[in-house]
């Protein structure tokens, strides 16, 4: 292994250095009022140096672009102001297609600035408009990112026109007299598909900021105090079943209020404090819920807004999970299995209640990343009606305190090193937990070679026994790589290693412990138009664990696949895995210690999607997999998507996929008393079909409908024992007493106003259907009747948001006349 490392090193260690001559653009300060009207006609715009000399990345890469382009840059003492001047040859074929802020992939022309305002080739803000005035806004450390800033756009007999304004307010910079910031600027022609860079990036380069230009003349700038207070309204009346003990269904009522806020403080120039108080989440977007049959963990997408912003510091190594704020539970389903004779459920909250959380979070001058995080949630309770009519509570999840701190230093050439801390604190006796890691990644000036490493420490304190003393339970995770960066050929090993003690599911991701790992990868890149492909990238992975305890192999897979996108745009993508050795499962069992030996299997696979720019775009992915020993019937996924552009206001988006695992083996239940695992051969068939439709009044008014149905069903075939090597003997006794049949029927209906910058008006309608129970027909119209036919969870709910800006209420408030 030493030596491979030492190989990769000495192949790595090459690659041109960037030129030292970067491109050099001049602000010019204003002292008059910059109207952002789409209208480039104040004199200070005359006066401020033109930006040009734009270079062709794509489809042809270093090649004078099909239309001219003219940038100028003002600013004073608030803001930086961006003219930008695209002029085209065909105005009348410019494609300007409505969205949502930050919409991405929209089938519209576009123009960026991106700026680094620490000069440190690490970070950077990019603000974008599109031609249909679309705002698009982000970090590269942080996507999410969203701020308040004004621009405007007009189709012209030239082209069409951007002003933006951006406010010091919704950046961070150094305290300097005068100022020098990494610039970029790009432009996208989305009718030839045509991407053009005022400095241009290498398509292989590993860090395209190292080439990016300056911008100078920015001089007696301050960060003003940014302070910022979004309150809300919001009001829900839900209609919900309730299943009696006669298993009848009867529906309740229920009208909710609620209040809160949201307030962003600007702490100096560096450093924001980000309050939530009172939250409420009634109106984010539904999970995409699926039958889970894995002994692995089932992750949904973070959809509330104070939980999606600003938390990049405190993503390092997948310790933050977001949604174990807020989550259902841990009692919730134990009520159920605990009824006793006459007791009935009245109450049980599905979602453990946010009182407050905060974070503060900035990087000081010299690139030291501080971040900190709390939020408390309430204790939670359900209600239970017994046989005498006397309703009591029953604790389901106790009062919790989440907390991260975070230490992130920036140093020379992209390298890095980072300090971690979580912590999870219970009430009423639950257990504690605490989590400490460290890691870095250090690379050379070309940012060709990476060495990465990280390695963490989890404790566990939980109480036990009648004297209730202390038990802290540890675990161990460490990680070490090196990876060769950018250009064609790219390569890097890796190995990590995991004990059976560590656990960061408290407040992280849910990770399968008790694990050695290694991994390769090799990685090449094609950029020059051969025959009908345009470009290609190829990709091979190996990752090899054996048990961390007794050293079989727990788990081996060899990976390929294409990718070719050709000179019609369309793309097709290929390749395929196999697991050819053999390997042990410990965990599929449920039992500790209770191995056993899946089959080794492979998979391949192949896909097409065309091209967007068109009314109507098709996705279509085909997989087949088939077990390499005893069943032999194929395993087969096939899915298409529909995109129906059918104007610039309105786009269709469908969603289908079809699987059918004839021979899905995996645990079935414990037999008893024997307390022997019972694991059972079943076929999975599974349908989902999705719609999406959103209509865009204009470019801050929008309706969206999301419709989506998943059903799944396991009808189990054979039954059997598992012995002690991990084999299996069959147990013909057994008959079919796990099938099952699972629905999740969602309609999210969505009416969005942003009537000010930062403020909107939200209707939103959900409908859900839930069932899970036995299987009763694998007809799929049949099924969809009776899920049309079960009790249906319907809830409407109105929320007002607007956003209160320190400085704009300010400068109303210095306006009025005095007395």
């Amino acid at each position: 292994m030493q030596k491979l490392f030492t190989a990769l090193i000495i192949l790595c260690w090459y690659s041109a250095f960037p030129s030292d001559k970067l491109l050099v653009a001049e602000a010019f300060r204003t002292h008059e009022v910059i109207k952002i009207d789409g209208v480039i006609n104040e004199h200070s715009w005359k006066q401020a140096p033109e930006i040009n000399g734009f270079q062709q990345s794509r489809p042809l890469y270093d090649v004078r672009p099909s239309q001219f382009t003219a940038v100028h840059i003002l600013y004073d003492d608030k803001a930086i102001y961006i003219a930008a001047i695209l002029y085209d040859t065909s105005p009348d074929s410019i494609l300007k297609q409505l969205g949502r802020r930050d919409e991405d992939d929209l089938n519209a022309d576009d123009f960026y600035i991106k700026i680094d305002p620490y000069l440190n080739n690490q970070d950077a803000y990019q603000f974008g408009v599109n031609a249909a005035g679309v705002q698009f806004d982000s970090r590269f450390s942080d996507y999410t990112y969203d701020a308040v800033w004004n621009s405007s756009v007009k189709i012209t007999d030239e082209g069409w026109l951007v002003e933006m304004e951006i406010p010091y307010a919704a950046i961070r910079f150094p305290e300097a007299l005068t100022q020098q910031w990494g610039l970029q600027i790009t432009r996208s022609i989305r009718r030839n598909r045509e991407f053009d860079q005022w400095a241009l990036t290498p398509l292989t380069a590993p860090n395209p900021q190292i080439y990016w230009g300056v911008l100078n003349n920015l001089e007696k700038i301050e960060s003003p105090l940014r302070l910022s207070f979004t309150p809300y309204v919001a009001s829900t009346v839900t209609r919900q079943p309730i299943t009696t003990e006669d298993n009848k269904t009867t529906y309740s009522n229920s009208l909710e209020y609620s209040a809160g806020a949201d307030i962003k403080y600007g702490i100096d120039d560096r450093f924001t404090l980000d309050m939530i108080l009172l939250p409420d989440f009634g109106q984010v977007q539904s999970d995409k819920k699926v039958k889970n049959l894995s002994y692995r963990e089932v992750v949904f997408d973070e959809n509330r807004a104070f939980f999606k912003e600003g938390v990049e510091l405190f993503g390092k190594d997948n310790l933050f999970y977001s949604r174990r704020i807020g989550k259902k539970p841990s009692g919730y389903n134990d009520i159920y299995n605990n009824l006793q004779p006459g007791e009935t459920v009245v109450k049980n909250p599905s979602q453990v209640k946010l009182l407050n959380a905060f974070k503060i979070s900035g990087r000081t001058n010299n690139g030291l990343g501080i971040g900190f995080f709390n939020a408390i949630t309430n204790q939670t309770y359900a209600e239970v009606n017994d046989s005498t009519d006397h309703i009591h509570k029953v604790l389901t999840e106790p009062l919790t305190n989440f907390n991260i701190i975070v230490f992130d230093q920036q140093l020379k050439n992209n390298s890095s090193f980072y300090l971690l801390n979580t912590h999870t604190n219970r009430d009423k006796g639950y257990n504690d937990a605490n989590v400490t890691d460290a890691g870095f990644v250090l690379s050379n000036k070309q940012n060709t070679l990476a060495l990465y490493g990280s390695g963490a420490i989890s404790q566990i304190f939980s109480e036990e026994g009648a004297s209730s003393s202390l038990v802290n339970t540890i675990g161990y995770k460490y990680a070490v790589g090196v990876e060769k960066q950018g250009g064609k050929l790219q390569y890097g090993i890796g190995r990590e290693e995991v004990n059976n003690e560590f656990n960061t599911s408290d407040l992280g991701y849910y990770i399968i412990p008790g694990y050695v790992q290694h991994s390769a990868h090799v990685n090449f890149a094609q950029y020059k138009i051969w025959k009908v492909i345009r470009e290609s990238f190829h990709n091979l992975n190996i990752n090899i664990e054996s048990n961390y305890a007794t050293s079989d192999l727990r788990f081996s897979r060899f990976h390929y696949n294409s990718f070719l996108n050709l000179l019609s745009f369309n793309a097709v993508y290929f390749g395929g895995n196999v697991s050819p050795l053999k390997v042990y499962d410990y965990r599929e069992s449920r039992s500790d210690g209770r191995k056993y030996r899946p089959y080794k299997y492979y998979v391949l696979f192949a896909g097409f999607s065309s091209d967007y720019r068109k009314k109507i775009a098709i996705d279509a992915e085909l997989t087949s997999a088939q077990l390499m020993e005893k069943y032999y019937d194929f395993f087969y996924q096939g899915n298409i998507s529909f995109r129906f552009r059918i104007n610039d206001h309105l786009f269709i988006k469908t969603f289908s996929q079809y699987t059918n695992d004839p021979n899905s083996i995996g645990y079935a239940y414990t037999d008893q008393p024997s307390n022997k695992s019972i694991l059972g051969l079943r076929e999975l068939i599974t349908y989902e079909n999705s719609l999406s439709a959103n209509y865009m009044f204009k470019n801050d008014m929008s309706l969206s409908i999301v419709g989506r149905h998943y059903w799944n069903t396991g009808d189990y075939n054979s039954y059997f024992n598992l012995l002690d090597n991990g084999e299996l003997e069959t147990r013909p006794e057994i008959d079919d007493i796990n099938n099952f049949s699972s629905n999740f029927f969602n309609i999210d209906m969505v009416f969005e106003w942003r009537f000010a910058p930062g403020s909107f008006l939200n209707l939103t309608y959900k409908n859900s259907i839930e069932t899970d129970g036995e299987l009763f027909t694998t007809n799929f119209n049949e099924n969809v009747s009776n899920v049309f036919a079960s009790p249906t969870t319907n809830s409407f709910s109105v929320k007002i948001l607007y956003f209160l800006d320190y400085l704009f209420l300010k400068k109303i408030t210095d306006k009025k006349p005095k007395q």
